[in-house]
């Protein structure tokens, strides 16, 4: 079905993101069930027996049905017709003991993959491994840790505003992407969902909020509906240094030491 009905979007080179986040999913189902089919191999020899009883039976009907063929011959238990049953009762056994053989030279080889991406990924590893993906934001991120971390306890899903990831693959739009907070503008993959207007617009205005006079900020604050201002490393440096607090409406909510949030009552702003 995805060879035909698949999203058009420009977020990636042809349709490499429909591939990864469409047929990853697939590729996981059957393998699962694919797994379960091994696990019961012994039933192998018994369901090519089934076929082969099936697809003869099927004849049979036909050559019925024109009014050739023989008298029908030997019965098989299942419902074939055996002239030889002790000949076919080997061949069934023989494709049973060769289909097992291909399947375990089959999971073999996809096994090697594994081990690959196993030794690459242990040699650049580090010394203390765990399956928490945000674990490395303690260890390599601390002047924004706390505060992100502070975010992502918040309830409901308050919206903030944050330096747009315009370089993608890199330590931007952490407080929305670690905390699923939604913000202004994030990542510029969002061009290839939502076009490249919408996109742009956004940045402007993201700019607009930290870098604009009091009322362009409080305008944008109130369109947006947001409740935090987040003012990290990257805002400082891309739009520079300003207390935001000096605007009504804005108070200063949590303070680190480089990391400053800003919450907006968006009934006070003016």
């Amino acid at each position: 079905m995805v060879e035909f009905v698949y999203v058009e979007e420009q977020a990636g080179p042809g349709r490499m993101n429909t591939l990864f986040k469409v047929y990853m999913q697939v590729w996981v189902l059957w393998g699962t069930a694919a797994g379960a089919m091994l696990a019961d191999r012994t039933r192998f020899p018994e369901a090519a027996r089934a076929l082969v009883a099936r697809a003869e039976a099927g004849v049979e009907r036909v050559e019925r049905a024109l009014g050739v063929g023989g008298d029908g011959g030997d019965r098989d238990p299942v419902g074939g017709r055996s002239p030889d049953g002790g000949r076919r009762t080997a061949e069934v056994s023989f494709r049973g003991a060769a289909a097992t053989l291909l399947a375990v030279a089959l999971l073999a080889s996809l096994s090697l993959y594994g081990g690959f991406v196993g030794a690459t990924q242990f040699e650049g590893g580090t010394a203390d491994p765990t399956l928490n993906g945000t674990a490395y934001v303690a260890d390599y991120h601390q002047k924004e840790a706390a505060a992100i971390a502070w975010l992502n306890e918040r309830e409901g899903r308050p919206r903030i505003v944050s330096a747009p990831g315009e370089s993608v693959y890199r330590w931007v739009n952490a407080p929305s992407s670690l905390t699923g907070l939604p913000t202004v503008a994030g990542w510029v993959h969002e061009v290839g969902y939502r076009g490249e207007e919408p996109y742009r617009q956004r940045v402007d205005d993201v700019e607009t909020i930290y870098t604009g006079s009091t009322e362009e900020r409080a305008a944008l604050l109130r369109e947006y509906g947001v409740t935090y201002v987040y003012m990290g490393p990257e805002e400082r440096q891309r739009y520079g240094t300003r207390d935001l607090a000096d605007d009504p409406g804005i108070s200063v909510e949590k303070e680190y030491g480089f990391v400053t949030i800003y919450r907006v009552n968006r009934s006070e702003l003016r």
